[in-house]
């Protein structure tokens, strides 16, 4: 058929009038609509990840199916996406998509239990439990190399049939961002000389010492494995003139919080982590009592109080839950917050700002490399996607200042949130999801796009596809990735960035704790759990706010009485009596 060219002022005067799709039209490169081609639209939420990914498995795919007819009268496949960051957001999709226009979408925070009960979806069974050999050239299923844990969530079997609707994209996580170069320049790794008493550093790596997880020869050696370990680091980096934190002040609280999940999965483990929910297990990490300690850093009292544990296991069902808010994991994450929070010499000026935002704080972190006028900053507080979110950053930089501040030639690491204690030294690094990226295709998906649709979310998910997305985002999917050979996984392993390289090795060692309820509960009272549970309090002890701004505020407000508040808010809340 005769490709069909149109202006895009043209386009753009008939969009303007209401009388085409604000997706038809010219795409970011000049191309134009082919309707000798069937035509598939895409709702990107457009945030961290940005797009590069989208577009690469894009061109991929109409270059696979460019012979392929999915319409009568139809050969080969355009696709369109439409980025958009609050439009596509997955609580605002899920009020919007039956007006929307877009035949499938890739979204953000998009609860799985919501989208379905609302019909929001349209299954997607046939292409996830179809083996992907022949189409492929792989063994099994887009569900069999699925994450066990996220196949049991998304899998919403009727009996001994099987139920998908959406799938996950990726495996991300919230922390310390730590800028490597600066560290070995600066000789602020741990040393193997250090001992229980005395932190000593080093930027030799034949002398590192173990990380959190107790081994040598991993991606957390050097970096500090306690807590203690860590305060004497952002001791050390003050002492050399350089700031150990920023954060986006915006938005101190959410930041905070997360940052605060993560340090409690990180001390109590995935097992114990897990039980938040599926409300149902036994408990070990119960606190009994807090034995009050402090430590001077540069005249500031540090809290090192210390927990003794119930003796006893306890079995956690829907009734008794709640006693899960006295597990010593949340303890220490409190306690460690209050001591960064607590010390302004502990992070710039603009951490608690409310002009500066994520991306904001990202800049000055970068900046600061160069930047005469202040001081050099260590680490950023932020998720794994802030270094594609920060691309223009970079390249503003490299244009600016060289290619070595290119995001190419600058190096940075996830800094595994240290153990509490020495005795908890060389028990795995764990970390908690954050902002589970999810694609599905609409229910509103016209009947003639459906096949396509499908077809190219399937293709989204190949062994090939899945490298090409962690090449470029640097975060992993939670599927297994296939190889050949060792050989073949070390050359891929070597194609990444060394941020990536590290995503990767978490991804392989698998302690994550990814959120995942099939409590009925839990679903029933989902907002409780993800508005209240983490770190709601009693108002009297802070006045509703969250930990990061109230430690700030109130420099009296101790870590063992915002805790005891937690235990108290849920005690007395209808939902435990």
């Amino acid at each position: 058929m005769k490709k069909i060219k149109k202006q895009c002022l043209l386009l753009a005067a008939l969009i303007a009038a209401g009388s085409m799709s604000a997706f038809v039209g010219c795409g970011p490169k000049g191309e134009q609509v082919d309707e000798s081609k069937s035509q598939l639209y895409i709702g990107n939420m457009y945030a961290g990840w940005g797009n590069e990914w989208l577009y690469k498995w894009k061109e991929e795919f109409e270059t696979l199916h460019a012979s392929t007819s999915f319409e009568s009268g139809k050969t080969g496949v355009q696709i369109w996406i439409d980025d958009q960051r609050d439009a596509y957001s997955g609580k605002s999709l899920l009020t919007s998509i039956a007006s929307q226009t877009q035949d499938m979408y890739f979204t953000e925070e998009a609860y799985y239990y919501d989208y379905v009960a609302q019909d929001a979806c349209a299954e997607i069974t046939d292409i996830v439990t179809e083996d992907l050999s022949a189409k492929y050239g792989e063994n099994g299923s887009i569900a069999d190399k699925m994450n066990p844990e996220a196949r049991d969530y998304y899998n919403l079997e009727d009996g001994e049939t099987d139920r998908y609707y959406m799938l996950p994209v990726n495996e991300t996580y919230f922390g310390i961002m730590y800028d490597v170069d600066l560290f070995m320049a600066r000789s602020f790794f741990v040393s193997n000389q250090s001992t229980a008493t005395s932190t000593k550093f080093t930027n030799n790596k034949e002398m590192f010492a173990a990380g959190p997880d107790g081994q040598t020869g991993t991606y957390d050696d050097g970096l500090p494995a306690t807590y203690a370990q860590f305060y004497d680091l952002m001791k050390k980096m003050k002492d050399s003139s350089i700031t150990p934190f920023i954060w986006g002040g915006k938005y101190a609280s959410t930041y905070g919080n997360r940052f605060m999940e993560s340090a409690w999965a990180a001390a109590d483990g995935v097992a114990q982590m897990n039980l938040n929910y599926t409300l149902s297990g036994s408990a070990t990490t119960l606190v009994e009592s807090i034995t009050p300690a402090s430590k001077s850093y540069d005249g500031k009292a540090y809290d090192t109080s210390t927990v003794t544990l119930k003796a006893e296991p306890t079995t956690i069902t829907d009734a008794n839950a709640n006693i899960l808010q006295k597990q010593a994991g949340k303890y220490y994450a409190l306690q460690l917050v209050s001591n960064i929070v607590k010390d302004e010499t502990n992070f710039d000026s603009l951490a608690f700002s409310g002009s500066t935002s994520h991306t904001g704080a990202q800049t000055e972190y970068l900046y600061s490399a160069n930047n005469p006028n202040k001081q050099r900053i260590a680490m950023l507080l932020d998720g794994t996607w802030w270094r594609p979110e920060a691309k223009a950053t970079f390249e503003n930089m490299a244009v600016e200042m060289g290619e070595d501040y290119s995001m190419a030639n600058r190096n940075f690491g996830l800094m595994p949130v240290p153990k509490p204690t020495a005795d908890m030294v060389g028990t795995p690094n764990t970390y908690i999801t954050s902002n589970e990226a999810v694609a599905f295709v609409s229910a509103y998906c016209p009947a003639n796009k459906l096949k396509l649709a499908k077809e190219f979310l399937q293709f989204c998910f190949t062994n090939n596809s899945m490298k090409d997305y962690t090449r470029i985002t640097d975060a992993t999917m939670p599927y297994a990735y296939s190889f050949t050979d060792k050989t073949e996984k070390a050359s891929y392993t070597a194609s990444l960035t060394t941020f990536g390289q590290q995503m990767m090795a978490i991804h392989d060692e698998g302690h994550i704790v990814r959120g995942y309820s099939s409590n009925q509960k839990y679903i029933n009272n989902y907002s409780y759990f993800a508005d209240e549970w983490d770190w709601r309090t009693t108002n009297s002890v802070v006045s509703g706010k969250y930990p990061f701004t109230m430690f700030h505020e109130k420099s009296a407000l101790t870590a063992k009485e915002y805790f005891e508040g937690c235990y108290a808010h849920h005690l007395n809340n209808n939902l435990w009596n």
